[in-house]
């Protein structure tokens, strides 16, 4: 040690130093970089995964349409009265007849067989054609949830995903007779044809898979082309694994990116070991320890939060250039998660349904009423004069005026197939399906008689010292599925007329509007 110089000892501390910040930028960067994957594989499962469940109930959809196929002129209603008077082939060329000659949907859904209980769910029939081997009896979960409905209910279709040993399978049970049902039908789907339209609605390569095979071994070509494997476990209704979907999400130029960045980084800390070396070099009355001090108390101030630190040391300058690096990945994963909170159906602000849902909703609900020739009716609600609250109050309360009339407006809703949305700003709408006008007219004025009750104090308005609404109400018959605009505009234009005629009241939409 006496051999050692000071200029000798100096350089050495700081190169260990400066080696020790290179190894834990490197180490920081990879770390960092493996969980904005880990963050961005999560958030891509759920896209499968929501993906899977509108596949699940297209399956659904496609069996009711080849059920009513099925069931024109209440075919099955007869094959199975003559099952019961010992004339057993009608039924059998009945269940056999889609899986021969064809059936409705058949380039999205596999039918793999059908079969015909009593109405004590005993299995009466079942299609020679199809797979053979399958249980004899349905499947568990269905039975239970089949054999514990009472009344109107045991009319309702019941359908899920379970497993056997011939593998995955969707069933969906549903009456035959209608109203007087006299047994039932099950319709037995091969649902992987199905899973393949996962790839479409993601848009990524997809490989479908059943669960009870192990997962396929990721190729090293593809880990070196930087595609990310994305994993999702599809269960059955009961709880088994039944698929597993593996997508490959191309993350080439975001791995390139943090590559990069750690090079970059990397390179930096070399040259500030170097620079501070050369300065110490230069500077030996003052000592090796202020810098070194001053490098000490850099990490403590940025471990502490202050991003912006600055210390004389022109080094340190680097350190808050990895942490401008951090938060540039951190952004990245915000942003890639904010992207993915886009298909989430809640407004954040009042908790209602958003806009895109309910025009979705809107749009199924159209086409549903337009089949069934049913009336199909819409409130479109204004806050009065709410610019004015919020010039007055201030946006926090503007905000908190929202949330309140919101609650108001979701408490009006009744049925879960009712929906109550925020349209955009104070505007809200209430989707109200198989509902006439004066039924639509009494939802309209519970709420105002609901805000009233609020009293939420608005002394800028030009109708009352408190917040109100004008509602436009619409109800409409469609015979169109493609133009759900038409209730949007009805409702609109009453809604118009309730503030052109003073606001604070309810106006319906009529064709002389």
């Amino acid at each position: 040690m006496r051999r050692l110089s000071i200029t000798a000892a100096t350089t050495l501390a700081v190169a260990l130093i400066g080696t020790l910040f290179v190894l834990l930028a490197w180490a920081a960067g990879s770390y960092f970089r493996d969980a904005a994957l880990h963050s961005q594989a999560e958030g891509l499962s759920r896209i499968i995964e929501v993906a899977s469940n509108q596949v699940l109930q297209r399956i659904q959809q496609q069996g009711l349409d080849l059920h009513a196929a099925l069931n024109k002129d209440d075919n099955l209603s007869a094959a199975l009265q003559h099952y019961r008077q010992g004339n057993r082939q009608a039924l059998q060329a009945l269940l056999d007849d889609p899986l021969l000659n064809g059936y409705p949907g058949a380039d999205e859904i596999k039918l793999a067989g059908l079969r015909i209980y009593d109405l004590e769910l005993n299995l009466l029939q079942s299609s020679s054609s199809g797979i053979n081997g399958l249980p004899p009896q349905l499947p568990g979960f269905i039975a239970r949830r089949a054999a514990q409905r009472k009344g109107i209910e045991r009319l309702k279709a019941i359908g899920g995903l379970w497993v056997s040993a011939q593998g995955p399978f969707y069933s969906l049970l549903l009456p035959v007779g209608g109203l007087k049902s006299s047994g039932y039908i099950e319709l037995i789907f091969d649902p992987a044809h199905s899973l393949a339209r996962v790839e479409k609605i993601t848009g990524m390569p997809l490989s479908v898979t059943l669960a009870a095979e192990p997962p396929p071994a990721i190729q090293q070509r593809e880990a070196s082309q930087g595609l990310l494997p994305v994993e999702y476990l599809l269960y059955s209704d009961d709880g088994q694994p039944a698929y597993r979907l593996i997508g490959m999400e191309d993350v080439s130029n975001f791995q390139q990116d943090m590559h990069t960045n750690q090079l970059i980084t990397t390179l930096a800390f070399i040259a500030i070991t170097f620079i501070i070396l050369l300065l110490l070099l230069l500077m030996l009355n003052r000592g090796i320890f202020l810098p070194l001090k001053a490098l000490l108390q850099g990490i403590d101030r940025y471990r502490g939060g202050e991003l912006d630190t600055r210390i004389r040391a022109s080094g340190l300058r680097e350190l808050f250039t990895l942490g401008e690096t951090f938060n540039n990945m951190i952004e990245q994963i915000r942003h890639d998660m904010d992207e993915l909170e886009r298909f989430s159906n809640r407004d954040g602000l009042t908790g209602l349904s958003n806009r895109r849902y309910f025009e979705q909703r809107l749009q199924e609900e159209w086409s549903l009423s337009t089949r069934q020739q049913r009336p199909i009716a819409l409130l479109f609600i204004d806050i009065d004069y709410f610019k004015r609250y919020n010039d007055h109050y201030g946006h926090l309360r503007g905000d908190d005026c929202l949330r309140r009339v919101a609650a108001a407006i979701g408490h009006a809703v009744k049925r879960d197939i009712d929906v109550a949305a925020r349209y955009g700003g104070e505007e809200f709408v209430i989707l109200l399906p198989g509902t006439d006008a004066a039924g639509a007219e009494q939802v309209a004025r519970e709420l105002q008689t609901a805000i009233r009750h609020l009293h939420i104090e608005h002394r800028n308005s030009n109708v009352e010292p408190f917040v109100t609404l004008s509602i436009g109400v619409a109800s409409l018959t469609p015979h169109f599925p493609d133009k759900a605009e038409q209730l949007l505009q009805a409702a609109d234009s009453a809604l118009y007329q309730a503030k052109h005629h003073g606001r604070n009241r309810i106006d319906k939409y009529s064709a002389g509007h």
